[in-house]
């Protein structure tokens, strides 16, 4: 996506994302996103395809959905969010980086999930498990995990780190299995309005 302002320009991502011959590959995404307030909801970066890369995703600005159908948009390795950067303006959507499922299981099970600063993944009322969870608060607008109604299932450690006093990541509704707890391993969260 091109230009100084662009507007209502999706980008379908529909290939399949494979190591090359050398090495892992790494996605790093740095959307459009989020550059004014008028243009939240318009430039989406859409992955549909069937990823297998192990190098991690980075999602650094914009609106990511996770949308395949047939594999795993993130492929095999880690996902890290981090919110918007100071450089985008000052509205808490130009300040975001979110990423939206539109289907189940759209990273592995093995994967860790790290969301930094202003980083948001709603994964939309679909499932997933992940081997990981940590929630850096790196000042600004905090982490957010919106579950839904979907079912989150934790094989490892959650991690939380702040350095906004005052500010707190948050787990939002829908149901987090830890699988690696001491006493009960269901955490239910009530719904917010």
């Amino acid at each position: 996506i091109n230009g100084q302002d662009p507007y209502n320009r999706d980008l379908l991502v529909g290939a399949n994302i494979v190591n090359n011959g050398t090495g892992a590959v790494t996605l790093v995404i740095n959307g459009t996103e989020g550059r004014s307030s008028s243009r939240y909801g318009t430039n989406e970066v859409i992955l549909t395809g069937n990823n297998t890369f192990t190098g991690g995703t980075f999602v650094n600005a914009g609106y990511v959905v996770a949308q395949s159908t047939s594999g795993l948009a993130f492929g095999a390795g880690d996902l890290t969010i981090t919110g918007g950067a100071s450089t985008n303006g000052t509205t808490y959507q130009e300040r975001v980086s979110t990423v939206q499922y539109r289907a189940p299981n759209q990273m592995s099970s093995s994967a860790n999930l790290t969301l930094n600063g202003g980083a948001v993944l709603d994964m939309n009322g679909f499932s997933q498990t992940l081997a990981g969870l940590t929630f850096n608060n790196t000042g600004g607008n905090t982490p957010l995990l919106n579950v839904g109604t979907g079912t989150l299932t934790l094989n490892g450690n959650v991690a939380a780190s702040s350095s906004n006093l005052g500010s707190v990541s948050t787990l939002s509704t829908g149901q987090v299995t830890v699988k690696t707890t001491a006493g009960s391993n269901i955490a239910m969260m009530a719904a917010t309005d």
